[in-house]
């Protein structure tokens, strides 16, 4: 779960899986002076490769350290005028605050979006995010975050997709 090396990462098994891919942008990594890693940061080609067929206009984009997941992401979409959307990303987490009352007390983890979804309603946008997470020990807590509750470590990635 969460940030990968994919030159150096192997699968122990056989597995299927399912992504979003971006055409006109990626993920580039940069120096960061305030965390002093490299992180991911969103970046437009300018001159992107097109290949199948596109479906829609999404958002790239990076939450900093000590921002609420739910936080910014309901600001994000609200910013954007997109009133309904899937999220998909992974990032790390100060820790976990779970809506059923679970806590992962770890000070470093690594989270995977398993569904997320923004949508705007009468009292402006909320997120509902159902992630995985890894902490320090390696152990795997599963929930939907607690709005407000759930700072960023170093950095989280997210698309965010419009839908109707």
């Amino acid at each position: 779960m969460g940030h990968l090396l994919p030159l150096d990462t192997e699968v122990a098994e056989s597995v299927q899986v399912t992504g979003i891919g971006l055409i006109e942008g990626a993920f580039t990594a940069v120096h960061d002076p305030e965390t002093n890693f490299t992180l991911f940061t969103p970046d437009r080609l300018e001159k992107p490769t097109v290949l199948g067929h596109r479906e829609g206009l999404g958002l790239a984009v990076t939450i900093r350290p000590n921002e609420d997941v739910c936080l910014a992401l309901e600001a994000i979409c609200a910013g954007h005028g997109v009133d309904r959307a899937r999220i998909h990303g992974i990032g790390s987490l100060n820790g976990a605050r779970f809506e059923d009352g679970g806590v992962v007390d770890s000070y470093a983890t690594e989270l995977l979006v398993r569904e997320g979804l923004v949508v705007k309603t009468p009292q402006g946008h909320r997120a509902r995010i159902d992630i995985a997470i890894v902490d320090m020990d390696g152990a795997i807590s599963e929930g939907v975050l607690v709005r407000g509750q759930n700072p960023v470590c170093v950095t989280a990635e997210f698309v965010i997709e419009p839908s109707d």
